[in-house]
């Protein structure tokens, strides 16, 4: 079978009806490289938008090789007909053909639907340190009267790095408050490489805006021990009644070299109701407290010493933020702990434990009876799902089309 003859013949099953057929089609075209880019972009214009997602998606794993779709990905990004899961396949996937795609992606930023410019922020951040030239339509991305674009262009900031620093500190100033807040989440996500901005965050502690402020002394704690001379001002914060004082523990436990004592500190934060409200009607909770598992993950295993004594409090909401850190964290430490969990009386924490277990992987052995058990009641299915992963090792198991479902889930 000659090389095209081989390309066609995967085309037509990735056209296919049969799932199996056609995620396996996309994986092999991807192998196939920089030969099948012309007939996967072709590929991009079908009706079936799972088609289409798949195309997108070999052409991404293909990289900066398939720079000549580059014009094809673009009109998925612009084709307001096309399911939307379209032009997020083809954001992903011009992202990770890389430099190639920068112009183009520029021009989209100033595109007149919201979507568009979201899905083109977005592709940027994927490209990362690559897309320096790119900062300052960026930056004015920082304005865009849409908060998808606003939240993405930020993002992509803080993944190109260094270079966007000074830019970025210039948009601390800025008059309106969402830009500011994005510019240091954005601060905080280039982290070390950031320290310059030190003491710009340092004033943008007392902004007017509470939001800012969190993201401030958010952005001071993944800056780290560079940020050293922010420790008096954020022992003062400290003091504040306002859920700042939640970003600010974080930072300590970051910046100094004892950070269990604010650690500690910070969980403690979950029990109090100040920083939580619960919606009736949506059956859930809200506010900043509802922070606090992202930033404990952020820690990580530092962490975990107050965390396992959360898992024991008496508050089902206490329970679940600790079982929730220990699912990112997955450290074979917390497996006792975790074991136990699963006979919890509240009806998230067993499952919120055995999602954990399952992260931890064969190293959960120890857990697989309790599991089985857990498996066989009704809703058990978090307990089946950790038990493959535990003792098969999911990761080597996966087919294409299972690495496919777990791609489109991200999106």
């Amino acid at each position: 079978m000659t090389g095209n003859t081989q390309i066609q013949q995967q085309i037509r099953k990735l056209k296919s009806q049969n799932d199996r057929l056609r995620y396996r089609a996309a994986d092999t075209l991807a192998k196939i490289g920089e030969r099948a880019v012309h007939p996967l972009a072709e590929a991009l214009n079908d009706e079936d938008p799972i088609v289409d997602s798949l195309a997108a998606q070999a052409l991404g794993k293909i990289g900066p090789n398939a720079k000549a779709a580059v014009p094809a990905l673009l009109e998925g990004l612009y084709d307001e007909d096309k399911d939307p899961i379209v032009g997020s396949c083809a954001a992903e996937a011009l992202g990770k053909i890389g430099p190639h795609a920068v112009p183009a992606l520029v021009e989209a930023l100033n595109n007149e639907h919201e979507d568009v410019r979201s899905l083109a922020a977005k592709a940027l951040g994927k490209i990362g340190p690559d897309a320096k030239a790119t900062v300052p339509a960026l930056l004015e991305a920082l304005n865009d009267e849409d908060e998808d674009v606003r939240s993405l262009a930020a993002e992509a900031l803080g993944k190109i790095g260094p270079d966007a620093v000074p830019a970025l500190v210039e948009a601390l100033n800025n008059e309106h408050e969402d830009v500011r807040r994005h510019a240091a989440r954005a601060l905080g996500e280039i982290g070390p490489d950031a320290k310059a901005a030190v003491p710009v965050l340092l004033e943008v502690l007392n902004d007017e805006d509470e939001d800012v402020c969190e993201c401030a002394a958010e952005a001071l704690g993944k800056i780290g021990p560079d940020a050293k001379a922010a420790v008096p001002i954020l022992t003062e914060v400290l003091k504040r009644s306002s859920s700042v004082a939640i970003y600010a523990q974080y930072a300590l436990a970051q910046i100094t070299g004892t950070p269990q004592n604010y650690i500690a500190a910070l969980v403690g934060l979950l029990q109090d109701r100040q920083y939580r409200k619960y919606d009736e009607d949506h059956d859930w909770w809200y506010g900043s407290a509802v922070d606090i598992p992202r930033l404990l993950m952020e820690i990580g295993k530092a962490a975990i010493p107050a965390v396992l004594e959360a898992l024991q409090d008496e508050e089902p909401f206490v329970r679940r933020s600790a079982v929730r850190t220990l699912v990112e964290i997955a450290d074979r430490t917390a497996i006792p702990a975790l074991t136990k969990a699963l006979k919890d009386r509240d009806e998230d924490v067993p499952t919120l434990a055995a999602e954990a277990l399952g992260k931890i992987g064969p190293d959960a052995a120890a857990a697989v009876p309790a599991l089985t058990r857990m498996a066989k009641r009704p809703g058990g299915r978090a307990a089946r799902e950790a038990l493959k992963k535990i003792t098969k090792g999911d990761k080597q198991d996966r087919t294409p089309e299972d690495k496919f479902r777990e791609w489109y889930r991200r999106l």
